[in-house]
């Protein structure tokens, strides 16, 4: 079978993912995927955003925010805070449950049956070491 020649893979050397629709860097015209395509978020040489040093890993001049999650890269324009745990996160683990956030676990194992219970919502929660899963039951 002959092998199909859509896509490209990351260029981005810690991912080099296979990107059925890879987004071309403005800066320096390499393609990535969409967690990569951002320039601050590949280390883009011609960005204003990131350093010699951070490419070669001697320092930091990457603005923005880190996310808390350890295998997270994402740097966001604004400080995004769980009020619940007080972790630093992007948009995409700003969700108690797409952060294991120990917090909401607590709340949810004080009052959570409490809270479903007289919603009648039809919504299940499942503690599990690592996180809460909420399951429909309808």
């Amino acid at each position: 079978m002959a092998e199909l020649n859509i896509g490209a893979h990351c260029s981005f050397k810690e991912c080099n993912q296979i990107d059925f629709l890879p987004i071309k860097c403005q800066k320096c015209d390499l393609m990535f995927c969409k967690l990569h395509s951002v320039d601050y978020q590949h280390l883009c040489l011609f960005s204003s955003n990131v350093s010699i040093n951070e490419v070669s890993g001697k320092g930091s001049t990457l603005s923005g925010y880190k996310c808390s999650i350890d295998d997270c890269l994402v740097r966001e324009l604004i400080m995004i805070i769980c009020d619940r745990c007080n972790q630093q996160t992007c948009l995409r683990h700003r969700l108690p449950e797409d952060h294991s956030c120990q917090g909401f676990i607590k709340f949810i194992k004080t009052n959570g049956c409490k809270i479903l219970a007289t919603q009648g919502s039809g919504l299940e929660l499942q503690i599990k070491s690592d996180g809460i899963e909420l399951l429909t039951t309808q």
